[in-house]
Formats: C-alpha cells, structure tokens, sequence
C-alpha cells in the first residue's frame, strides 16, 4: 500500500517535470571521469555527438571487430567503418570519419550486450567576430571577441593562428579576461595555441604592441570538425585616421540621417558620399573645431531631399560640433528633389586623394522609400507645464508629455486646451519641411469646418499662416509629425472659398467639428506627375469648456456625514487638468464653513473631491460650486444646491462559506445615487444586487484570476494523489 503511495507521487512529480521541463543538456567536450586520453566523450544514455568527437564504447570482447554501420529508418544500409576491441573490450570511435546528420548502429559478432548501439553525429554551429573591424596598438587596443555556437553549451577549447602573428603574440592578445590560453609545446615550429571559449562570458582581446597589419585568426575547436575565422585590422596609434561609428546608415528618401565620423590625431577628416554611377556624389572637408569640447567625433547630417549645390549637395554640419565645407576641383553630382531608393557608398579618410581610392574607412548609405502613414487626436490641459513653451519642444518631449498623461487620446477637446494631432509613420517630408515649411505647395496642414452649415463654404486654417497658435514638432528620427493647436488662441487667419476672412478668429469660433489635414504634394510624391499628391487626416471636436457635479434628481448633490465625504463630477476639458471643488455654508448658518480642494481630472473625464463633513447634521443645506484654469464656461460656475444624507460607510463583515472558510466581503459606498462595489477578499466570483440610496439597483460582478503555474502544479500533484486514493 505505501509502495503504491509512493509510486503515485513519483508519477505525479513526472507530470509535473513533463510540463514545465527546460532544455536538455546535448554532448559536449569530455566530461566523464572515466573517458580515456584517446577520446573525448563516453557513450553512456547519450547518443548523439559532435562530428569529430572520439566516442568510446564499452563491453566487448578484446580485439573483437566491431562494425559501424550507417542506418536508413533504423535498418543497417551500408559499413561506415570497423574498429577493434583494445585489452578492456573498449572501442573508440572517430566521428570524423562519419557523416554529420546521419544515424549509425554498432553491429559485433559476439552479439552481446553492447551490440546494436545506435547513435546520431551532428555538426557543431561554431562562429567568431570581433566586435571591431579595426584596432589601435595602443590605449584603444582591446576589443571582444563575440562566441556563437547555439547547439553547443558551456565551454569549448580552440585551436588559435593567425599568418603573421608568432605564438609569443598570440598568447600576449589572447591573455586578458575570458580565456585560458595555452601554447602548443609538442611543436614549437606551428604557431599555435589552444584557447578555451565561453560564448556567455566577454571574450576580450588585446593587441596593444603587435605591429600594424591586417590579419586573418582561424580557430579550429580540439574534438570537432567546427571551424570558424574573422579578420581584424591593427593600426599605429600614432597614425591619423577617420572612421565611421556606424558604417550601415538608412534613411527614408526625402528625409535627414546623421553620420558620425571618429578622428584619431587629426582635426580634419574628408567624407565623400554617393558615387559616379549613383547619379549623387559629394566630397566634404570636415573640420572639429567647433565651440563644444573636442571630442574626436564630428556628426555631419546628410539630407536627402534636394541635395544639389544650392545646400551643399545635402551636407551640413551643426556650428557646435564643427564645420563643413565642399573641396575644390572635385566633379559633384547633384539632384533636385529627393534621392531615388537604393544603396549610396560611403568613405572617410583625412587625405582628400585617399578617400576616393583607399579611405580609412567605408560604409553604405540606405535610401528607402517614404510612408504618409495614419493620424489621430489627443488633447491635453491648457495650461499644462509640459507645453508652456511649445516653440521650443521636440519630439521626445511630446512623447515624454504622453507617457506622463499630460497628453491623452480625444477627439473631443474642450474650448482653451490643446488639441494634438499626430500624423505617425509618415517619412520623407523632413527634408522638404526643413527647407520649405507648410507652404501650401509641396506639403501643406490645414483645419477645415467639417460642418460649414447650409450652403456655406468651409472655413480653413493654414498651419503656416498661425506660427502663433499651431505649432510644429518633427521628427524624422522617429517618423513623427505632431502639431499643437491652441484652441485658446486669437486672431487666427483663416480663408473661406479661397479669400481670406475679414475678420479673424476667436476661441469660440473653434468651437465645432474640424478635419485636420496633412497634404504631401507631387514635389515630395512624384515630381514627374504635377497632380500627384497624398493626404492623411483625422477628426476632432472643440466643445465647450464645461463640467458638472453628479446630482439627485432634484439636481441636489448629496453628501454623507463622513470624514471622507465625496462630492464626484465630470467635465469635457481634458485629462489632467486641475478643477477646484468649494462647499460654502448658506449665508447666516450656525455652523459656518467653507471647504476647497483641488482634484485632477481622471481619463475618463471624472473627478472626485474628498472633504470632512463629519461635524454636519443630516439636513444641513449648503453650496458646492466648480472653477478651474482656464476659466470654465459660465454656466459650469454657478453654484449647485447640497444636503447632507443619512448614510454610514460601509464596515468589513465576516461571514461563513458553505466549506466553512471564512471570506471578508467589503462594501465600498461611493458618492450617493451612484453604483456600489463588491469584492470578495479571497478572489471568488461574486453576483451581488445592492440598493443605492436613491433606490436603484445595481448588479456586481468580480471574476477569479486566471490559474497560474502553482495552481497548476498542485492540481497535477493533486490528481496523483486521488488516483492513488482510488487505487486503496
């Protein structure tokens, strides 16, 4: 009986294991206690090897003749090889000699135990590269040398050598954190060490003193067939040179990337962009001598759209970080609108001659083609700090204001917040907008009354013709346009039926539906087609600025007598913003009393302010009222009749489960007249009906959490047990 017990709770720690098992471990280097120096692994429960590990196999006969064949769906096909049993009755298999990716069997004449072995050999993954293309012999000397090897785990040792490097230099580099480098003392003429690999640790080289050169490491590992190389370049640190921190850039066509180009004992560096057959080619002189701490690193912004030589062939760099300037007798190539998709070389040198022929260093530039992308709506307060000095925002900062809530989705904005409209995913119009602007041409922004009215024009707003009110925030990092209106503003320009209004707008002329337009125009979409042009837009409300208080059907607001009374509205103006909610006492009270706090507004357009009104009498009548920055509309401001009620908070209750488990039900009461909550403590699903003071009912529904894996766990163990419990 205990025996089947036990046997249950094995069973089920099986199931258990089955489920959440992790990886299993495949073979490796020789790891057996046991395994004999003319081999690298021992067969045990293992059966599948590296191509090039010696396997021994034991428990046959001595110089018995063991065949090993390759199999075809588990019958023997054709003899791979034959190998003889050593005085132990030990064989030794070289999987060298096998096929990676074929399945073999050991067949001997004897037939004993050891007879009919099966095994697998597997090539092993192995790669190498060094993180540098390139490396200084001297302070810059160190790079890491990155291991892959996915069906091998843990470490592995390697052959090391390198054409031009003696063994002397090979330890001297590979003697740094991460290796155990050892040279090969049974041939002092091969150059050669032995290195042990670790592809989860840092793998660092260093190659301070070896002599300039480009060199060529090849690395075999010991007890398989993998191999791998990568080359490096070591250069003089004494030597100038120029060289690209990125050498793969890609940029939308019509669009800026920037490039950054490294000196090293030089101040001046030549970068030549494009090429003859690329119809775009440019040669820079580079100068760090800006007004910012000389760092070696000098960013040249390349501009895809228009680079001819009206802006330097689309090369600039900021006056901070240095200058730029086009070199002489050089035969340019420019092109007028943007650069065609496709593949530009890149090259840096701090000799102008050797640049075109033999640069330091190369690199590709990648043009894509350009996105109009989506748009929506966001609102955010009028007064909100994040955006007191819109004109100087950038798109972090707007992205920053989204994550913090101050900007919130909504297609309705209340009269003297902002509206925010982002037109996202939309590439290929930075260049232009930084050369142009909106210019109703080539790519135009426009608000138009979605509404006009019977028989009655739209009424349009240009966004260049507003700096005032609308502003812009682009990125063509992030592919980002935002732009922020001001509904709040005055004097807008505006046109209707293409003639400009004699009289401009106000804040509540906004009010209303308007369609937000981006127009990218033929000069950016196709400058061969004069009618070709695309445009995104999206919809938004102004409305007035007002906000309520939830009240009775008398249109009284209702509050308890608590210490923590609640009095809760709703508002339109956007999420965030501040309102201030005042109780006053009547004129002439016994008690009087005048209470105000500041609440913010939640996403959902509520609000709840807390006050103590513990000390009030039920009956007591007295004024609540709302103000908040910008001013609300008038009639949000008039002051709204309050009672205080009977009623009591609710208390923690305990009752009994039909299991006789205790649960703790906690009633929460919020403002009167609205809903009630009900959650039991111990995640159970509840379906209560309450009765609100105002004599409605209301339904509450809480759902369990989903099981997770302990829950899991318990129920298999807990499955065993009752199979066992059955067995008895």
């Amino acid at each position: 009986m205990t025996n089947q017990k036990i046997r249950g709770l094995l069973l089920a720690a099986l199931m258990v294991t089955s489920v959440f098992a992790g990886t299993i471990a495949f073979a490796g280097a020789a790891s057996a206690a046991n395994v004999p120096d003319d081999a690298d692994v021992e067969y045990s429960d293992q059966n599948a090897f590296y191509q090039g590990q010696e396997v021994i196999f034991t428990g046959y006969n001595v110089d018995e003749q063991v065949d090993v064949f390759a199999t075809d769906d588990g019958d023997r096909s054709v003899i791979a090889t034959q190998v003889s049993a050593d005085e132990e009755g030990d064989i030794v298999v070289d999987t060298g000699d096998l096929e990676a990716g074929e399945e073999y069997r050991l067949e001997a004449p004897s037939g004993n135990a050891a007879d009919d072995i099966e095994f697998s050999v597997v090539q092993q993954n192995f790669d190498v590269n060094f993180d540098d293309s390139s490396v200084t012999n001297g302070a810059d000397s160190t790079t890491d040398l990155e291991v892959t090897s996915n069906n091998r785990a843990g470490d592995f040792t390697v052959e090391v050598s390198a054409d031009g490097l003696d063994e002397e230099e090979l330890l001297e580099i590979f003697d740094a954190s991460g290796f155990e480098a050892t040279a090969d003392d049974e041939d002092d003429e091969d150059d050669i060490i032995t290195v042990t690999l670790n592809k989860n640790a840092e793998n660092t080289v260093d190659f301070n003193d070896i002599d300039e050169g480009d060199y060529e490491f090849n690395f075999s590992v010991t007890d398989t067939t993998a191999e791998a190389s990568d080359t490096i370049t070591v250069e003089d640190s004494g030597s100038e040179r120029a060289s690209l921190e990125d050498g793969s850039l890609s940029v939308t066509t019509g669009d800026s990337v920037d490039a950054q180009v490294n000196l090293r004992n030089s101040d001046v560096a030549y970068l030549l962009v494009g090429g003859e057959d690329a119809g775009y080619e440019a040669l820079a002189r580079i100068t760090e001598d800006g007004a910012d701490e000389e760092d070696g690193v000098v960013n040249v912004t390349i501009n895809t759209y228009n680079p001819n030589e009206a802006n330097n062939y689309g090369l600039s760099v900021d006056s901070d970080d240095g200058e730029l300037e086009l070199v002489d007798d050089f035969e340019y190539q420019g092109v007028s609108a943007a650069l065609d998709t496709g593949s530009y070389d890149l090259a840096v040198d701090t000799d102008a001659e050797e640049v075109v022929d033999t640069p330091d260093d190369v690199g590709t530039l990648s043009v894509n083609e350009r996105s109009t992308g989506s748009a929506q709506s966001w609102t955010a307060p009028g007064n909100a700090d994040a955006l007191d000095e819109p004109e100087d925002l950038d798109d972090e900062d707007v992205l920053e204001a989204v994550e913090d809530g101050v900007i919130t989705q909504d297609s309705d904005i209340a009269s003297q917040d902002w509206a925010v409209v982002q037109f996202t995913e939309t590439s290929g119009i930075y260049g232009y907008y930084a050369e142009n602007g909106f210019d109703g041409e080539g790519l135009d922004f426009t608000l138009e009354e979605a509404d006009p009215g019977q028989n009655q024009e739209p009424i349009t707003i240009r966004g260049e013709n507003n700096e005032n009110a609308i502003y812009v925030v682009e990125s063509d990092e992030t592919n980002n346009l935002f732009v922020l209106i001001n509904t709040g503003a005055d004097g807008l320009e505006a046109t209707q039926d293409g003639e400009t209004l004699d009289e401009e707008l106000n804040s509540e002329d906004l009010e209303g539906e308007w369609n937000a337009t981006l127009t990218i125009g033929n000069e950016i979409v196709d400058p061969d087609d004069d009618d070709e042009e695309e445009t995104v837009s999206t919809e938004f409300e102004v409305v007035e600025r007002t906000a309520e208080l939830d009240t009775n059907n008398d249109d009284q607001v209702e509050v308890f007598a608590n210490e923590n009374a609640t009095i809760t509205g709703e508002t339109a103006i956007a999420p965030g913003s501040e309102i201030t909610v005042t109780i006053q006492s009547e004129s002439g009270a016994d008690n009087p009393f005048v209470q105000r706090q500041d609440v913010n507004v939640s996403d959902d357009g509520t609000f709840e302010a807390e006050f103590n009104t513990a000390d009030l009498e039920v009956g007591t009548n007295f004024t609540a009222s709302l103000s908040a920055t910008p001013q609300l509309e008038s009639d949000s401001t008039d002051d709204y009749d309050a009672v205080i009620v009977e009623g009591q908070p609710s208390e923690e209750t305990e009752t009994t489960t039909d299991n006789g488990t205790a649960d703790t039900t906690t009633a929460t009461d919020e403002t009167p007249g609205t809903d009630e909550t009900t959650t039991a403590s111990d995640g159970g699903s509840t379906d209560e009906t309450d009765t609100t003071p105002d004599g409605t009912e209301t339904t509450t529904e809480s759902t369990s959490p989903g099981f997770g894996i302990a829950v899991a766990l318990v129920a298999l163990a807990g499955a065993a047990l009752l199979a066992v419990r059955r067995d008895n």
